[in-house]
């Protein structure tokens, strides 16, 4: 589903395209894709786990929210389209949430902080990028990406 979605929109992010298609489908299967990322990157995670490693899981979490980061922000520059990176934002409160000492699931304040550290710095990526699909839009120089 993600290899059909991600072509998809790619195809989507290299033509030109009328505010409806913009919309619905270039800004519709960035949140779509979006959350196949997320759903692939847990799907990972339990693999993982299941594969015997079950040692150390504040360490793995931090890593695999950082490994997250890495692709959710770099498919924002490359490929200028910070919707589809928007998506992590909700990921990482959710984490958050449910991650916070003194709910009934109590869990890891550790993860918790480590979530919020990566939302202030995915927010300031998404400003960033944001700001560049701007830049090139404004100069008239946008060869492809979300506002194409």
């Amino acid at each position: 589903m993600l290899v059909t979605g991600l072509a998809i929109l790619q195809y989507s992010m290299y033509s030109e395209l009328n505010l409806f298609e913009i919309i619905f489908l270039r800004a519709g299967f960035s949140i779509y894709v979006g959350w196949l990322t997320a759903a692939n990157i847990l799907n990972v995670t339990y693999i993982l786990i299941s594969s015997g490693l079950k040692s150390n899981q504040v360490m793995w979490s931090k890593v695999i929210l950082i490994v997250a980061y890495v692709v959710y922000a770099a498919y924002a520059f490359f490929e200028r389209n910070p919707f589809f990176s928007l998506v992590f934002i909700w990921v990482l409160l959710t984490i958050r949430a449910s991650q916070f000492v003194g709910t009934p699931k109590e869990r890891s304040a550790e993860i918790a902080t480590h979530c919020t550290r990566l939302m202030y710095l995915h927010g300031c990526t998404l400003a960033a990028a944001t700001g560049l699909c701007v830049y090139e839009m404004s100069n008239g120089t946008v060869t492809h990406g979300l506002f194409l």
